[in-house]
C-alpha cells in the first residue's frame, strides 16, 4: 500500500508541473468517457411544417475521420502500416412529445478479416467492423415528468470515474481494444423524475449481445499462442485452435482464454486427447435471460448520489467445460449475476471528488462474488495554468480496485472473470493542456499493479482551421502475458487522426 500513496504523491507533483495534458472531449480511447459518445447535444425545435425527412436532413451532423497508425515493431505476419476512413453521422426528427434519434458510422480500412456488411435488426452475432454501423436507434415518448426510450441506446456514467465500474452493460467492438466502439444495448427504459433533485430510471434488456473481438489475422489478438505451441515441446495449443479455420467462437474464446488454456496442463491433456468442439450459451430473450436494472439519483447542494441494481447476464464471459464421452465441449456462457453499486461525486471550486463501489453476486458459484471500487478527484488547475502562462490544466487522477469475496466453486468451470476483469489494481491518469485556443495536449496513463502493466498515450491535438482538427499521438504497452496490456508489448504505435466536422 505504501508504495501506491508515493506514486499517487510523485503523480500528482508531476502533472501540477510539467506540460502534459488530455483534451476532454478526446479521451475516447481506452480510458474512454462512456457519457461523452451518448449525450445529445441540444437542438432547436424544428418548425411544424417540417416533415419527418426534412428533420432528418436538417438536424444531420456529420464527422469524417481519417486515422493513420505506424506500428513501432515490426511483427512478421502482421500489417505495420494501417489506415482507416470513418464518417460518423448523428440526427433525429420529432418534436416535444415524441422524437426519433439515431447514430452510428460507415468505416473502411486496411486491415485484414476486420470490416464486412451493415449492423442486423437483432443483435450482431458476428465480430467485425460493420461497413454500415447503427450504434444507437431510438425512440422516446415524453410524458410531463416522464420519458420512456424503446430502441438502441447508450446510457450515461453515473459519476467521472475514469473505470465506470456501475455502468450498465454495453456491448463494445474490440476489433482494436484502445480504440474500442461502444454500441447501445436494445432496451425499454422508463426515467422519471421526483421534483428537481431526485430521478429514477428502470430498463429490461430483451437481447444479449457479445463484444467483438479482433479476428485471427489481427495482431490484437493472441494467434501468438499458436505459432508458439507450434514450436514448443510444452502444449498442443494449436491442436486446440486452427489459426486457418477460425471462427467466431472459437476467435472469442481464445481473446479471453487462450493464454490460461495454454498454462493449464489438466485441460490441455484432456482437449489433446479428445475431439474438442466449441460453442456460444449465449443468452436468449426468455424472462429469466433478459437484463433488469435499477437506478435512483439524487443531488443535494454540491453532492450527487445514486444507487443502482443490475440483474442478468454477466457483463463477463466464462468458459465452461463439459464432457461428452465422444468429445469434450468449451462453451462460452453468460450466466445471471446480480449487482449492486452506489455511489456519488463532490464539488468544491475547481475540486470535484467522485467514487463508486459495485458488489457482484454469482447465482450458483459460476463466478467470483466480488466487491470493486474506484475513487479520485478532477482538478481545474488555476495555479499550474497561470505559472505556465496556459489557458488551462485539468487532470483526473483515479484508483480502482477489487476484493473477492468468494471464489468461482461451481462444476466445470474452468477459469473465473478475474483475469479478464478491468481495473482490479489500477492507477489511472488523465491530464489535459490547453496552450492556446487552437493547441492541445495530452496524456493519459493506466499503471496495472496487480499484472506489472503500463499504458501510456501522449499526443496532442491542433485546429488547423474551423472544423478542421489535427491529432497525433504515441502508445507504448508492456506488462505480464497475463495482461491484455502486457499481451500487446509488440503494438507500440504513432497514430494520426484527420478530423473534419461538417
Amino acid at each position: 500500500m505504501m508504495y501506491r500513496i508515493i506514486i499517487c504523491i510523485l503523480v500528482f507533483v508531476v502533472v501540477t508541473t510539467r506540460a502534459y495534458g488530455a483534451k476532454e472531449g478526446a479521451i475516447d480511447e481506452l480510458l474512454n468517457e462512456l457519457d461523452t459518445l451518448i449525450l445529445q447535444q441540444e437542438t432547436e425545435k424544428p418548425p411544424e411544417n417540417m416533415t419527418v425527412l426534412e428533420q432528418f436532413s436538417g438536424n444531420l451532423d456529420l464527422t469524417l475521420t481519417a486515422t493513420y497508425a505506424n506500428y513501432l515493431v515490426s511483427t512478421p505476419g502482421y500489417d505495420d502500416q494501417t489506415g482507416e476512413i470513418q464518417l460518423a453521422y448523428d440526427t433525429w426528427a420529432g418534436g416535444d412529445n415524441v422524437s426519433f434519434h439515431v447514430n452510428g458510422w460507415a468505416e473502411y480500412g486496411t486491415q485484414p478479416d476486420t470490416y464486412a456488411g451493415v449492423t442486423p435488426v437483432l443483435p450482431d452475432k458476428r465480430s467485425e467492423r460493420r461497413i454500415l454501423e447503427v450504434s444507437q436507434l431510438y425512440s422516446l415518448f415524453n410524458l410531463k415528468e416522464t420519458g420512456i426510450t424503446v430502441g438502441k441506446k447508450v446510457l450515461p456514467n453515473n459519476t467521472n470515474a475514469i473505470a465506470p465500474i456501475s455502468q450498465v452493460y454495453h456491448p463494445l467492438d474490440l476489433n482494436i481494444p484502445v480504440d474500442y466502439r461502444v454500441f447501445g444495448p436494445w432496451q425499454i427504459t422508463l426515467d422519471s423524475s421526483m421534483g428537481d433533485r431526485t430521478q429514477f430510471r428502470a430498463s429490461v434488456f430483451p437481447a444479449f449481445q457479445d463484444h467483438k473481438v479482433p479476428g485471427s489475422n489481427s495482431r490484437w489478438m493472441s494467434t501468438q499462442l499458436l505459432s508458439y505451441s507450434e514450436t514448443s515441446g510444452d502444449s498442443d495449443l494449436s491442436d486446440v485452435f486452427d489459426s486457418e479455420a477460425m471462427d467466431e467462437i472459437s476467435s472469442f474464446i481464445l481473446y479471453y482464454f487462450g493464454d490460461l488454456i495454454e498454462n493449464n496442463d489438466e485441460l490441455m491433456d484432456l482437449l489433446t486427447d479428445s475431439d474438442v468442439v466449441m460453442e456460444n450459451d449465449r443468452p436468449d430473450t426468455s424472462w429469466e435471460e433478459m437484463g433488469y436494472s435499477g437506478l435512483v439519483k439524487s443531488s443535494l447542494g454540491r453532492l450527487d448520489m445514486f444507487g443502482s441494481v443490475f440483474y442478468g447476464p454477466n457483463p463477463f464471459p466464462l468458459l465452461y467445460v463439459e464432457d461428452r464421452g465422444d468429445e469434450i465441449a468449451l462453451v462460452k456462457k453468460n450466466p445471471v449475476v446480480t449487482r449492486l453499486a452506489g455511489g456519488g461525486s463532490f464539488t468544491r471550486q475547481n475540486l470535484e471528488f467522485h467514487g463508486e463501489v459495485l458488489y457482484n453476486h454469482s447465482d450458483g458459484g459460476t463466478d467470483d462474488d466480488y466487491i470493486s471500487y474506484t475513487g479520485g478527484v478532477t482538478v481545474s488547475d488555476v495555479w499550474s495554468a497561470s505559472l505556465l502562462h496556459v489557458n488551462s490544466i485539468y487532470w483526473r487522477i483515479d484508483y480502482a480496485g477489487e476484493v473477492i469475496l468468494n471464489h468461482q466453486d461451481a462444476q466445470g468451470y474452468y477459469f473465473s472473470s478475474e483475469t479478464i476483469r478491468p481495473f482490479t489494481d489500477d492507477l489511472l491518469l488523465l491530464l489535459r493542456m490547453e496552450i492556446t485556443a487552437d493547441l492541445d495536449l495530452y496524456y493519459h496513463m493506466d499503471m496495472g499493479f496487480g499484472h506489472n502493466a503500463q499504458y501510456h498515450k501522449v499526443g496532442g491535438n491542433y485546429v488547423l482551421t474551423p472544423g478542421l482538427i489535427l491529432d497525433i499521438s504515441t502508445e507504448f504497452f508492456d506488462g505480464d502475458d497475463t495482461s491484455f496490456i502486457g499481451s500487446w508489448r509488440d503494438n507500440d504505435r504513432i497514430n494520426c487522426l484527420l478530423t473534419y466536422r461538417f
